[in-house]
Formats: structure tokens, C-alpha cells, sequence
């Protein structure tokens, strides 16, 4: 169900069809904050990621202008030293603050310095923990292992006053703590003194007639042509124009794009991962490579500006991944099913999520669709109560009810089932065992 179904529906309940007394607008607005409200309250919409130890950042920078620079679609960027406000300069350790005012040092230096988190597992005693960047759309933590270890959450100030060594202390991590509220970024305590370096996978390329031999796979927009190995804009766009192949991403992927632009003249050109993320705008010729993170929709398009005349060839499109989770789904039991997760000196992190904004009319909520009428009920008591001309206490009250009815149902059956649930840490191999047991039919039964 997108948008548009909730709101048809939501305007049934408010008998307000037409928009007369409340916008459109307003109503997202009241549907985005309904389900970030449910969503603090209960944590329905989950999810369980591997971290890969050492962290990956894309980039690393010093001062703090250079941040909006950064091409944070890319991933996390990692900002290393030590900036000094009232002198405007970057160090590399915290003492050399004391050597450009010429003083005498008076602070100790706790180890080697790095500029890159996983420069730490190649110094003897780094000065301090690398920052761990929590899985996007990390809320809350419901579960967190290290190398199928669970790990306790506990804060700075507890471990600065159990241990003065907290900083450089290695061997195996037994908790973990965040730095900010406001922050995805965790730390590790102790250090993990040993680490599993993974590399990177190119999975197999996604576009079809990437060579522009045909024109078959692809969704042309006003001015888009396909002939001779590449697809042009002739300019004769009224406005920005897309040249689609749908649903071949998955939402929240990394993915590596290459693609090549010539012949252009006039305007820009740039390429989306679904229609939320997008890349860089090209003004001129060359071959481009971005990685960009699948999100709002699994469609791969690249965007003609209303301007643009050119040509775009040579397209690639490969996921990217680091060899720690795949799905393992027995044929033979399609009644179930398993994610299994590579924990080995990894990070295990199961948590509650960030729910994702509605914007357009084709966007889907992500809570299940068993909990859409309780947002949609918690929307409608929200706009009889609004100071309007539709406003109605008695009906704001009412429809208020149902929805905390609802509300109160939904945490009794996620607290139960809760009581049920186990997350194990187990090999990849042998297959996982069946929790419960299902009747079966005897093998020499014909099949339905």
C-alpha cells in the first residue's frame, strides 16, 4: 500500500475527498510523524546487520569545513587529529597543540596516530579506539556480538572510571558504547586485538543492453534515443528526462556504477540508484565510476537535465559486498526460511530502526501492513483535533481511541513474541535446525 492508498483512505475516514479543509501536505506530514511516534514507542520495524571490523570509510578529512564536501552518498566519512578552535589548526596528536603555542609538553602520548581506521590493526598501540559507524537507519540497539560473543552496552564515563587504560587496552571486546545521541558512530572495549581483513565483491552486472545494442530493457523519456551503441538526448525535452530499467536494484545495496558520457554540449547528466540516491551531475565528457546506495525505489536511471544534449555508453551496474551475510533458503522447507550472517570477527548488530519519510505517492510505508490502519487512525485523530474548520473533539477522541486500542495489542503480541524469540550464533554450515516441528505427509504421498 503507497501513499496514495493511504491518503484516499484517510480522506474516506475525514470525509473530506477533495482537499476542502485539509491539504495533502499536512496530512503526509501528520502520517511521517505518526509512524516515528509508533516507532519510538514500540520498535516494530527491526532489522540485523554485519558490521565488518576494521570499519570502512570512504574518505578521511581534517578540518572542518571539508566536511560538505564530502560525497556522503558514497558512506561514512572519517575525520581523524585534533582541531584547536582558538588557534585554527589541525594536529595529529593532542600534544603537538602544546609545542605550537611553546609551552612544555605536559601531555603524555598514548600511542602511534592513524588517519584511516584500519591503519589501527597495523601500529602496535594506536592512541585510541577507531569510531564503529552503526548500520544506516540505526535507532536502537537490541542486540549487539562480537565474534558470537554478546557484548554489554555501557557509556565513556563508566569505563574512564574502571579503567585508566581504556584507550589502548586490546584482547576481546565484552562491551560497547556510543559517543553521542546523535551519532551513529560506537567503540569497541577493549580493542579487538585481532581482525579478519575482508575484501570486497563485485556481484555479476545488473543492466541489460548496457552497450546500447538494443533498446529493449530500457524506459525511454522525451528526447532519448537509442542507436549505434549509445543512448542520446537530442535536447528537445520540455524537462528533466530519465532513461529507466526498473526494478533491478535492492534497496539499501551498495553499488558501483560505471558509465561513459560524450558528444555533450549543453546541460547535465547524472545517474540514480533507485530515485532517492543520486549521483554526481557530469558537465563534460569522460568515463565515470559512483558508488551510490540503492534507495526509495529498486529502479536504476540516469537523469538528462531539461537542457542536456549528449550521449551516455558503456553502462555497469555491479553490487558490492564483503562476503559476510547471504540468504540460505532450503527448497525443500519453502515454509521457512534463514539469513545467514558471517559473524567470524565481525560485528553482529540487531536493532530497531529509523523509519524512512514518506515524499511521493508511490512511496511505501515500512512498518507492516497489519499496522497501517493504526497510523492511518493516529493521522485522522490528529486532524479533527487540528485548529481548522474540520475540527471535531468528539471524533478526535474517537478515532485517538482506536488507535491506542491498537497500539496496546501490538505491544502485547511483541512482547510475547519476544518471550519466544532466539537469536542464535551458529556456522553457515550445517544448515540451521528446525525450531519446530511441522506435520508432514509420508515422501511416497502424491503431491497436491
Amino acid at each position: 500500500m503507497n501513499w496514495s492508498d493511504h491518503l484516499t483512505r484517510i480522506r474516506r475516514f475525514l470525509r473530506d475527498p477533495n482537499g476542502n479543509i485539509w491539504s495533502d501536505e499536512y496530512l503526509l506530514r501528520m502520517f511521517n510523524d505518526e509512524q516515528n511516534s509508533i516507532q519510538t514507542n514500540i520498535g516494530q520495524v527491526e532489522d540485523a546487520r554485519v558490521v565488518i571490523i576494521p570499519p570502512h570509510y570512504q574518505m578521511a578529512y581534517f578540518w572542518d569545513w571539508e566536511w560538505p564536501y564530502n560525497d556522503h552518498a558514497d558512506g561514512e566519512v572519517f575525520q581523524p587529529g585534533y582541531y584547536d578552535d582558538g588557534h585554527y589548526y589541525v594536529t595529529t596528536n593532542i600534544w603537538e597543540h602544546e609545542h605550537l603555542d611553546i609551552v612544555t609538553p605536559t601531555t603524555p602520548s598514548y600511542g602511534e596516530f592513524y588517519t584511516q581506521p584500519w591503519e589501527v590493526w597495523c601500529v602496535s598501540t594506536p592512541c585510541e579506539p577507531p569510531a564503529v559507524s552503526f548500520p544506516d537507519g540505526f535507532y536502537r540497539a537490541k542486540f549487539v556480538a562480537w565474534d558470537r560473543k554478546p557484548l554489554e552496552a555501557t557509556t565513556l564515563k563508566e569505563l574512564q572510571d574502571s579503567d585508566i587504560t581504556w584507550k589502548t587496552r586490546q584482547g576481546d571486546p565484552v562491551s560497547y558504547y556510543r559517543d553521542e545521541n546523535l551519532s551513529n558512530n560506537h567503540y569497541l572495549y577493549p580493542l579487538p586485538s585481532s581482525v579478519s581483513w575482508k575484501e570486497y565483491r563485485l556481484w555479476t552486472e545488473l543492466v541489460t543492453d548496457g552497450d546500447f545494442n538494443s533498446a529493449e530493457n530500457w524506459t525511454l523519456g522525451d528526447g532519448w534515443s537509442i542507436s549505434g551503441g549509445v543512448a542520446s538526448s537530442d535536447g528537445t525535452q520540455s524537462a528533466a528526462s530519465n532513461l529507466t530499467q526498473s526494478a533491478i536494484l535492492t534497496d539499501a545495496t551498495k553499488y558501483r556504477i560505471e558509465f561513459t558520457v560524450s558528444g555533450l554540449t549543453a546541460g547535465t547528466v547524472k545517474v540514480y540508484a533507485g530515485s532517492g540516491t543520486a549521483g554526481t551531475s557530469r558537465s563534460a565528457d569522460g568515463t565515470y565510476t559512483e558508488y551510490l546506495t540503492c534507495a526509495t525505489s529498486t529502479d536504476f536511471i540516469i537523469a538528462a537535465s531539461s537542457t542536456f544534449v549528449g550521449s551516455v555508453s558503456n553502462v555497469s551496474v555491479r553490487a558490492i559486498t564483503y562476503d559476510v551475510a547471504t540468504i540460505d533458503t532450503d527448497p525443500d522447507d519453502s515454509d521457512y526460511g534463514t539469513t545467514t550472517l558471517d559473524v567470524d570477527d565481525n560485528l553482529l548488530v540487531i536493532f530497531d530502526k529509523n523509519t524512512t519519510d514518506l515524499a511521493d505517492t508511490t512511496d511505501e510505508s515500512v512498518f507492516p501492513k497489519y499496522f497501517h490502519k493504526f497510523i492511518e487512525y493516529g493521522v485522522v485523530s490528529r486532524a479533527y483535533g487540528a485548529n481548522t474548520d474540520g475540527r471535531i473533539r468528539t471524533l478526535s477522541d474517537y478515532w485517538a481511541l482506536r488507535k491506542d486500542v491498537g497500539i496496546k495489542t501490538m505491544k502485547r503480541f511483541l512482547a510475547r513474541r519476544r518471550i519466544d524469540r532466539n537469536y542464535r550464533l551458529q556456522p553457515a554450515w550445517p544448515k540451521p535446525i528446525r525450531s519446530r516441528s511441522h506435520p508432514r505427509l509420508p515422501s511416497e504421498y502424491p503431491e497436491i
